[in-house]
């Protein structure tokens, strides 16, 4: 499997995490083409937690969906094949897009704070600023991306604040985006989820 997945391992040893920054959520948001996330879910993760897990025709559609769902980020992948062997693969992908909640573990060798996506979220937004966790909240209406304009006209973000998220990854900005001149920014799924529930408080 790819090494750089290696190097974004929650759990590895030779990777600090500083109270101070916001390297912990940078480490879960790593890019590769799905093929290399149904790879590191099936040999690194979910083999981990049943030895005998192997794809075939039937599985190899879930596995590919929860990847997706969870966008590659490996403590997410790892959390999830946790529940392996106790949960069908299926049942698993929807609770993901239900909630994620699910993917929670008790490692005696990791942190509280890497102990799930929640923990992580949870963590990075008391790092943030007042206005820094009200824009995040309220950019959770968009469900598939957003311009800095659609951002500033509809929470008052300015491109500081904006960068700024960016920044402590908690806001995507692709650059490369053809259809939007001057890139589009996104959310990864269930950080918009912890974020709204944030807002709805």
């Amino acid at each position: 499997f790819p090494s750089f997945f290696l190097s974004f391992s929650p759990f590895s040893s030779s990777l600090p995490y500083p109270s101070s920054s916001f390297l912990l959520v940078r480490r879960f948001f790593v890019r590769g083409t799905i093929s290399e996330h149904i790879d590191f879910a099936t040999r690194t993760c979910a083999q981990r937690t049943q030895p005998s897990f192997g794809l075939d025709a039937e599985n190899s559609v879930v596995v590919g969906r929860i990847c997706r769902l969870l966008q590659g980020m490996p403590l997410g992948l790892e959390l999830a094949a946790a529940w392996v062997g106790t949960l069908p693969l299926v049942e698993i992908a929807n609770a993901i897009t239900q909630k994620g909640d699910l993917l929670a573990s008790h490692w005696r060798d990791a942190p509280e704070r890497q102990q799930s996506l929640r923990a992580v979220f949870e963590w990075s937004w008391q790092l943030l600023t007042a206005e820094e966790q009200r824009v995040l909240g309220q950019l959770t209406v968009f469900h598939s991306g957003f311009t800095r304009a659609a951002a500033q006209a509809v929470t008052g973000a300015t491109l500081m604040i904006l960068t700024r998220l960016v920044h402590k990854s908690l806001v995507q900005w692709d650059e490369s985006d053809r259809v939007t001149a001057g890139g589009r920014y996104t959310l990864h799924e269930l950080l918009r989820q912890f974020a709204a529930e944030k807002l709805a408080l």
